[in-house]
């Protein structure tokens, strides 16, 4: 029988390479036409008191004085930071560093992309298809950006986070669990991945997870002194520095030991100063935090009526309880491969935001979602989905996008901040929510 070959829809032979050279010009544009030397939180862990003896240079380097961790006795992060970046210290300034780290983490980048949806195909009869728009929506999501540009270590941790997602789902338990162990050391958030593995009783994976903490923490006490680090140590850091409270920050705020349950802000010309107890150092002017509880704060902050710690822990319990209902559900009927990834594509999803969003986090750390908004795409494209479930999930995107064009575009177009009405109204947890309920809906098995 003669092969007809059958033409592409229009959109596909235009529209994809097009978007894709918009998406590609909006990136590079965003990451090369930025600061030089950026100054966000990854350089405010610079140099390292192991820059003392090792580079002079860079440990005087005048483009570091103004860093909070600028000739410091300890060490701001945990040590798969400074174990990896190692060789910077050769360096002898942090202009040199940043010229480095941006085609290193551009490149760390596209390959997280790229095994993202490695995990995301495996076992599906197209594991081509929507990839070029996938890289298209990666490539124009704001924390994206806003990691390579800063030089965030979230760069790696999204690459790992990538990898280990990938080698469970391909079968090599061990080494995904060696990369969760990898990246749980930078700041702990990940470590409940360690249960999850536990739970579903991968042990490879977990010997995996051993080894490579073991392999982390062994070397870098060799090297740095793991007593120097504040996430073991946090006593050594200043009283009033701010890496001090970066433990407890990780947790809800205590007041003498106990989680404080009530939440007040002090006031001047109608306007919260700064929160205390519940919503313990949430301020209206810093312009990067998303964590839930900040988000619920800020509301709270506006209206005094608001109940922010009670819809804080209802949620948090909401959360934990759909998810130990989805986890019974698909322990007691039987999986296909296909469908024992998917499972597990959803449960780590749901483990990460939990573990990132519900305690402490910064806007660039919302790189993670990508995993869940990917896969949502490529579910909803394979396996179909009603309109307004793709609706939904193109709002969730734009709103954790923070609207995909640039902020300064933004600004003059509505000639106000976007940036500070972006967080100062909380359209990120109306993104947060919206993702988390439609994960919900794909995860929680139908009787």
């Amino acid at each position: 029988m003669e092969h007809v070959a059958v033409a592409r829809p229009l959109w596909k032979r235009i529209g994809i390479p097009a978007l894709t050279v918009v998406a590609c010009a909006r990136f590079a544009a965003a990451v090369y036409g930025g600061p030089a030397a950026p100054r966000g939180d990854f350089y405010n862990t610079l140099p390292g008191p192991y820059a003392e003896h090792l580079n002079p240079a860079l440990w005087n380097s005048p483009d570091l004085v103004q860093s909070t961790a600028y000739h410091v006795k300890f060490y701001v992060y945990g040590p798969t930071q400074y174990l990896t970046l190692y060789p910077i210290a050769y360096l002898n300034s942090y202009a040199q560093i940043a010229a480095l780290l941006l085609f290193v983490y551009t490149a760390a980048a596209g390959a997280g992309i790229y095994l993202l949806w490695r995990a995301i195909t495996v076992g599906e009869s197209d594991r081509s298809a929507g990839f070029w728009l996938a890289l298209c929506t990666a490539l124009v999501f704001l924390p994206f950006i806003q990691c390579v540009v800063q030089r965030e270590f979230e760069v790696v941790g999204f690459l790992s986070l990538c990898a280990g997602i990938y080698w469970l789902v391909a079968g090599r338990p061990a080494l995904a669990g060696g990369a969760f162990g990898y990246i749980t050391w930078f700041k702990f958030l990940p470590i409940p991945l360690l249960g999850y593995i536990l739970v579903r009783r991968w042990w490879r994976a977990v010997i995996g997870f051993a080894v490579a903490s073991s392999i982390v923490l062994v070397v870098a006490h060799a090297v740095f002194g793991l007593d120097r680090f504040i996430l073991f140590n946090p006593a050594i850091a200043p009283a009033g520095h701010i890496t001090a409270s970066f433990v407890r920050d990780a947790l809800l705020p205590l007041v003498e030991g106990r989680p404080s349950f009530f939440a007040t802000f002090p006031t001047a010309n109608g306007h919260a100063l700064g929160g205390t107890g519940f919503c313990d150092r949430w301020e209206e002017t810093n312009g990067t935090m998303v964590s839930v509880r900040w988000a619920l704060c800020g509301i709270n902050a506006r209206h005094f009526w608001f109940p922010s710690r009670e819809l804080f822990f209802a949620s948090v319990l909401a959360l934990g309880g759909a998810f130990l209902l989805g986890f019974w559900r698909h322990a007691h009927r039987p999986h296909t491969e296909l469908e024992d990834k998917w499972r597990t594509i959803w449960e780590v999803s749901l483990i990460v935001f939990g573990s990132t969003f519900l305690v402490r986090a910064h806007a660039y750390y919302e790189i993670v979602l990508l995993l869940p908004l990917t896969a949502l795409m490529y579910r909803y494209a394979g396996y179909g989905a009603t309109r307004f479930r793709v609706g939904l999930l193109a709002a969730a995107y734009l709103l954790l996008a923070g609207f995909v064009l640039p902020s300064s575009m933004l600004s003059a177009l509505l000639r106000t901040d976007f940036w500070s009405a972006y967080l100062g109204h909380q359209l990120y947890m109306y993104g947060q929510i919206i993702l988390v309920g439609l994960l919900l809906s794909e995860y929680i098995p139908r009787r």
